[in-house]
């Protein structure tokens, strides 16, 4: 039988047969794009950190610095980053809102002001939107924490795998282990063995990272460079800002504009989304986001 290909061969089939090959490579083609799609590792929303800034707020010089720092900062758990900036029109109100309604934002920062009696600060419309804890209703989609709570919060994270967190060299490898068992069961990266085996070790070395960025904050509080900001409200003043101002660089990234017009950065302050328990994860990664504010702007 004389099965060589020839060009006159070829021609024919090119002829007739175009028709199907292309289809048959489009399927293909498809049927991959699905295969890599199933398989492949889909951020939950703990491991998705989402920067936003609100209110008109102006991004500085180098705020782009920024959007390039989130992408590499955080621990092996953060698989996607983002940073946006919401206007305060009705516009960017919209679309606010459509991001809070998934639950979309880890934390935001917003400047706690008052342009004038007849505008209200972006906090306040903030507050209007139903974003701040007024004490009645803990089942809110779109909550901030109390920042003493959270920190408090953080240094119990840690407690769960040191003897002794603040001083210890390295975790407990075993509640480590436990640990990473339980929050990876359907985190598709960490099937084999040996994959578990590396998964630990990354796990030991995001929380190294977490307890050594978490000092850093800690003692930017003792020394006053972040300081908590009383978020006030008709019914009550709450604790749920991390005021920026102290940091002295902190207008290269954003700032705000008042009354008077100009950059301004006083009155700055950044909280963090509880999210329930879309926050379990992505929260404790806070942290290392104000270390590096420290250590870039400070």
């Amino acid at each position: 039988m004389d099965a060589r290909i020839t060009k006159h061969r070829l021609g024919n089939l090119l002829s007739y047969d175009w028709l199907k090959i292309l289809a048959t490579v489009a399927a293909a083609i498809f049927g991959l794009s699905a295969f890599f799609t199933m398989v492949r590792a889909r951020p939950s929303n703990g491991q998705v950190f989402d920067f936003q800034t609100y209110g008109g707020l102006t991004e500085g010089e180098y705020n782009y610095r920024l959007t390039d720092a989130l992408e590499s900062m955080f621990s092996y758990d953060i698989l996607q980053t983002s940073n946006e900036n919401f206007k305060s029109d009705s516009n960017g109100m919209q679309v606010f809102t459509a991001r809070r309604a998934v639950k979309t934002g880890t934390v935001i920062v917003a400047a706690d002001y008052s342009a004038s009696e007849e505008t209200p600060s972006p906090f306040a419309s903030l507050c209007e939107m139903g974003l701040v804890d007024e004490g009645t209703d803990r089942e809110r989609q779109a909550l901030f924490f109390d920042v003493n709570a959270y920190l408090s919060d953080t240094q119990k994270y840690l407690s769960r795998f040191f003897s002794d967190w603040e001083h210890g060299e390295a975790p407990d490898k075993d509640k480590v282990q436990a640990y990473f068992s339980e929050v990876s069961k359907k985190d598709k990266r960490f099937r084999s063995a040996e994959d578990k085996e590396k998964g630990v070790e990354l796990e030991e070395k995001r929380i190294l990272k977490i307890r050594d960025d978490y000092l850093k904050v800690r003692t930017a509080f003792e020394n006053n460079v972040l300081t908590i900001r009383n978020f006030k409200t008709e019914q009550g003043e709450y604790p749920v800002g991390i005021d920026l101002h102290g940091i002295g660089q902190i207008g290269e990234l954003f700032t705000y504009q008042d009354s008077e017009g100009g950059g301004k950065t006083d009155a700055l302050s950044l909280l963090i989304y509880d999210n329930g328990e879309d926050s379990v994860r992505n929260k404790y990664e806070v942290v290392t986001l104000l270390a590096y504010l420290l250590e870039h702007y400070n």
